[in-house]
């Protein structure tokens, strides 16, 4: 995992945190010092994730507007 990588969302306890780079290879959270019971969530959403969906989307949409019109036509005939 890089840790530059700004794919992370990090929440502690419902609110938005950021990372810390530990030992240049892993992905940390800082944690306020009087912090008894925590809830930490990661994760992970790629940003080409919601072009895929868009490209995916439109391609599906574009494939039913073609096949109505074909199927009029075959109807037509």
């Amino acid at each position: 995992m890089r840790t530059n990588d700004t794919d992370w969302e990090i929440y502690v306890n419902g609110q938005p945190s950021t990372s810390v780079k530990l030992a240049d290879a892993l992905l940390g959270v800082k944690l306020p010092a009087d912090t008894e019971i925590c809830k930490i969530e990661l994760r992970y959403v790629p940003h080409t994730f919601y072009i895929g969906l868009a490209v995916s989307g439109s391609a599906l949409l574009f494939f039913l507007f073609w096949y109505m019109i074909f199927r009029k036509k075959q109807i037509q005939n």
